[in-house]
């Protein structure tokens, strides 16, 4: 995370958690808090003015592609010159946040452009910036000063793809740690090797007990026990068979090659991923759906065991970790173009055949 010179408490927890805070995450732990001058989860979130520089010139510190700020509010111009570029709003990236039912702030979205408005090119770099909703925070009317505060920013790179975890339990009880508000468990593929599947090899305690134990296999994955939150879950499972395919009750996972390579940490290989798609239907011609499994599995070189221990040997054959996850297709362009003509179609700007929409 970046700090921009500012000396920021983060707090320990387990390997694996990282902050990954959802909208409302962000209004109701932190900015609201943050208005009210109140001690905050975690000292995590530096002060800036995001919009006095291009995105490149932030203090971007820490793990890309995704960073927090308190800042200024932008101004409500529908574009923000900087030197070398503009921000221009999305008109279809605002919104209102929702907390329990109730609206506690709204978010807008600005993407920002190099060259000169409004023919500039659009980068990869956005902010999105999120408010609180004033009914949500009990203040004076008088009390300027409060009213006054700062507005939170979330600026990320399009580039970001950030997939959030559902601690699933799969029936078992989990020693799920207690987190500070927006921690979720979100591993890279070599925290999953080096401190969760060795150490589940070997016998080892874990740093923390929040991977369920169960044969991914054996179901297909929307009859996963997929608890808590969308889209990403993780499991110790039998390893997978070597086949190409693996046939389920409806449907069928497929090896996609492009998904295979090695896992490595601090300059050593310590296992490798591979990639399996799930179809429906039945095999060569199902059809992809948006279901995938990471398959980790440790490098052996990478776990001290003794020749005669046989049933360490047979847990680094077979055991290994999956990453469950549910990726929503991009819609294609045509999809799109089809989905604005019938919407144009509904305002009576033109006819579309009543045979075509049947289709």
């Amino acid at each position: 995370m970046a700090t921009g010179g500012q000396a920021l408490n983060r707090p320990t927890l387990p390997a694996g958690y990282r902050f990954s805070p959802n909208n409302d995450d962000l209004i109701v732990y932190y900015l609201k808090r943050k208005v009210l001058g109140q001690q905050l989860p975690a000292d995590i979130i530096p002060t800036t003015d995001v919009y006095a520089s291009s995105p490149n010139k932030l203090p971007l510190g820490g793990e890309p592609n995704e960073w927090f700020f308190f800042s200024t509010r932008s101004k409500d111009d529908d574009v923000i010159e900087l030197d070398g570029g503009y921000y221009a709003i999305d008109p279809e990236g605002a919104g209102p946040i929702t907390w329990e039912g109730k609206t506690v702030g709204y978010v807008k979205t600005l993407n920002f452009y190099k060259g000169s408005s409004p023919d500039g090119k659009e980068t990869e770099w956005m902010v999105e910036e999120l408010r609180v909703n004033p009914e949500f925070v009990p203040v004076d009317n008088d009390d300027r000063s409060t009213q006054e505060k700062k507005t939170l920013l979330h600026a990320k790179s399009l580039e970001c793809s950030l997939n959030l975890n559902g601690r699933s339990n799969g029936g078992q009880a989990l020693n799920v740690p207690v987190l500070v508000p927006g921690y979720r468990f979100i591993p890279t593929d070599d925290e999953l090797i080096v401190y969760y599947l060795k150490r589940k090899i070997m016998g080892q305690q874990l740093p923390c007990d929040v991977i369920p134990t169960i044969d991914v296999y054996a179901s297909n994955p929307d009859k996963l026990p997929l608890g808590g939150e969308a889209n990403e879950w993780f499991f110790f499972s039998t390893r997978s068979k070597d086949d190409d395919v693996i046939v389920l009750d409806g449907g069928y996972y497929a090896i996609d090659p492009e998904g295979a390579g090695p896992i490595t940490w601090e300059g050593k290989t310590v296992g490798y991923v591979k990639t399996l798609n799930f179809y429906k239907g039945s095999s060569p011609d199902g059809k992809e759906t948006e279901w995938m499994v990471e398959e980790l599995r440790v490098n052996p070189e990478f776990v001290p065991v003794d020749n005669d221990d046989r049933s360490t040997q047979e847990k680094i054959e077979n055991l290994v970790a999956c990453r469950v996850s549910r990726v929503q297709p991009e819609t294609e362009w045509y999809e799109y173009f089809d989905e604005e003509i019938e919407k144009e179609a509904k305002r009576g700007k033109f006819e579309i055949p009543a045979s075509l929409l049947e289709e």
